[in-house]
């Protein structure tokens, strides 16, 4: 269920689902690989900084058990320019030679997530934020 949640929350583009992802309990494929294609897309710079982007893609490493030595999780970056985009470049690198397995995962998931995205659409009531209550005027 948070797996399904947390991919909701990936389609509004909101980046803060991800350093939550090393938390679930069982390797959220689907997930990791919305995460993934969301760090590397245009949209990510449309609202995030490249120092963002580059702590997201440098958790994302991490998660891929690489060897890289960019992967420094859980530290966020603290360097300059160049260093993210070296970090984001070394993601979006390491990320072709391994996506092909995460798309073929995400697949085998597909099923059950799509299960429980129907189980939650019942559920209406949290996810539905309207603005805060006004109180009521005060009577005279």
């Amino acid at each position: 269920m948070a797996e399904v949640v947390a991919l909701e929350v990936l389609k509004k583009q909101d980046r803060y689902v991800i350093p939550q992802i090393p938390r679930f309990h069982e390797y959220p494929h689907t997930l990791f690989l919305a995460a993934a294609r969301f760090v590397l897309s245009p949209e990510y710079r449309q609202h995030n900084s490249l120092q963002d982007q580059a702590n997201d893609a440098n958790i994302l490493l991490y998660l891929t058990n690489s060897s890289n030595v960019d992967a420094v999780f859980p530290q966020h970056l603290a360097a300059d320019d160049a260093t993210y985009q070296r970090v984001v470049q070394s993601f979006a690198e390491r990320f072709k030679e391994w996506g092909s397995i995460y798309v073929r995962y995400a697949e085998e998931e597909r099923p059950l997530i799509e299960r429980t995205s129907r189980f939650l659409s019942k559920f209406t009531t949290c996810r539905t934020a309207p603005g805060p209550k006004q109180p009521a005027p005060l009577k005279e």
